[in-house]
């Protein structure tokens, strides 16, 4: 009597088990392609980025990240691992994203043929093909939009330097405290901003309401903007957005030896209330 071989049911395992996987993967390709689901994703970012602007971020505003971490101290290391203080770069957010391209690509890829043999039917023409026509449109924008947020990033670049008031900042990539500059961005303006004063409002309660920066723009000497910089409302100068992402105070402080020589005088900046 001849045993059966135990090579043969092994093989056979493995061949139900990849079955099954490419069944399973075959599934989540469909559902991945539907609108339905590629709506769902949007929405997902759309909650991602609402978390974002409750949440201090770090490329924006350290100092508020650093004391959100130390009001609360349960939550706010769960935050940082989900990367929610940088939300735009944060995995949540690009695995998303990721998902919601494919899923819109997907769709496309097969509304359009079938849009264009549509098109192509005099009988089926005029069913709903200027609907269809609209929604592929309405959908390839985010194709459109992907492209400009990879153009800016880049061919740009996101810089912080803290400003004395009455001091200046020459645009210069030696003068930032912080830069990230993308793999296209070109050489700065080299323009100056000399910010003459500021002013802050505060609620009753003692909360910041807002603060406002007047400053003046110079290039090659010449005075060619005079502006205010609030919150919300930045000022544009050869296409170099410049905001106010926070502000603190920098009082002189003068360091002397016991023989009487001056170390240091000069402002100091704090972040932040005093």
């Amino acid at each position: 009597m001849i045993a059966p071989s135990p090579v043969r049911p092994a093989v056979e395992a493995r061949l139900v088990q990849r079955a099954l996987a490419l069944r399973v993967l075959a599934r989540a390709w469909r559902e991945l392609r539907r609108m339905r689901t590629a709506i769902i994703l949007l929405a997902i970012l759309g909650l991602l980025a609402i978390v974002g602007t409750l949440l201090p971020q770090l490329p924006q505003n350290p100092p508020g990240v650093m004391g959100y971490v130390l009001r609360h101290p349960v939550t706010a290391p769960w935050f940082a691992r989900l990367g929610l203080f940088d939300i735009f770069s944060s995995w949540p957010f690009m695995i998303t994203a990721v998902l919601m391209y494919t899923s819109i690509g997907a769709s496309m890829f097969i509304r359009i043929p079938a849009a264009w043999r549509r098109a192509m039917d005099p009988a089926q023409r005029n069913r709903g093909l200027g609907a269809e026509a609209a929604s592929i449109i309405f959908h390839g924008s985010f194709f459109i939009l992907l492209v400009g947020v990879l153009y800016g990033k880049a061919g740009g670049f996101v810089g912080d330097a803290a400003v004395v008031e009455g001091d200046s900042f020459v645009e210069a990539r030696a003068n930032y405290d912080n830069l990230s500059e993308g793999v296209l961005s070109t050489n700065h303006a080299n323009f100056q901003v000399k910010v003459d004063s500021f002013s802050a409002a505060y609620w009753p309660g003692g909360a910041p309401k807002d603060f406002t920066s007047r400053v003046r723009i110079y290039d090659g000497g010449r005075l060619v903007e005079s502006k205010s910089i609030q919150v919300n409302h930045y000022v544009d100068y050869q296409g170099i957005k410049i905001y106010q992402a926070g502000y603190g105070w920098a009082p002189t402080l003068k360091i002397e030896t016991p023989d009487g020589r001056v170390v240091e005088d000069a402002p100091t900046i704090f972040v932040g209330d005093p």
